[in-house]
């Protein structure tokens, strides 16, 4: 494997047909990983996130679902969430699983709002021939939207825009405060509570620890 750190996405190599490029924020603009095209990125991600920034360390992760910062796109408080298992659209999940995933979207718009000011949000999920689906929490700050001369009514057409609209060294301080704060909510002892609560309902399996530290300590909390 190799592995590129740069400023600037045109400056990197052409790969190889048989190879492919992961690209994610990270180092001084982005971080980007060559590793073999069949292989899966989720997966590569897993078990390989000690070779990512921080930020992009798993803010909840449970053997169902994963939490964490947006790999592309360098927005503070742009997360998203992605099923443990390989499923390419929210259709395939179970009622239980669906129940998880609902809760996990409802607690980070309730986070963002109650206590990171995010006032502006935006819900959509990306489904993918032979790949997970993805669930986008994005964030719009108000501030930015302003500075780039975007409507605070009217932003939809102006969102490819905005989400490149941030350099990724400049907002990570701010980017790991809010980190840190939905990490300690969504593994607060009520939030793993309710989660538990409803896999108990819907008979999902759950499992303990498996050797992540708690959201006080570590990157990211028990696993349910």
């Amino acid at each position: 494997m190799i592995i590129y750190e740069t400023k600037n996405l045109d400056l990197l190599p052409e790969v190889s047909e048989n190879k492919k490029m992961v690209v994610t924020i990270g180092g001084n603009g982005y971080r980007c990983f060559v590793i073999h095209k069949q292989t899966d990125e989720f997966d590569f991600m897993n078990k390989n996130e000690n070779l990512l920034d921080d930020v992009l360390k798993p803010i909840y992760k449970d053997n169902d679902f994963v939490v964490r910062q947006s790999k592309d796109f360098a927005v503070p408080g742009f997360y998203t969430i992605q099923p443990m298992a390989k499923k390419n659209s929210p259709a395939e999940l179970s009622d239980g699983e669906l129940a998880v995933l609902s809760y996990l979207q409802q607690n980070v718009r309730v986070e963002l709002k109650n206590n990171l000011g995010i006032e502006l949000f935006g819900l959509y999920t990306e489904e993918k021939a032979n790949q997970r689906f993805i669930s986008y929490l994005i964030p719009y700050h108000v501030d930015k939207l302003r500075e780039k001369g975007f409507s605070e009514i009217v932003y939809q057409p102006h969102i490819a825009d905005y989400l490149q609209s941030y350099n990724f060294p400049l907002v990570r301080s701010k980017m790991k405060i809010f980190n840190n704060k939905m990490r300690f909510h969504l593994n607060s002892p009520q939030t793993l509570a309710d989660i538990r609560q409803i896999k108990n309902t819907f008979g999902l399996r759950t499992r303990s620890n498996t050797g992540q530290q708690n959201n006080r300590g570590g990157a990211h909390g028990p696993e349910i």
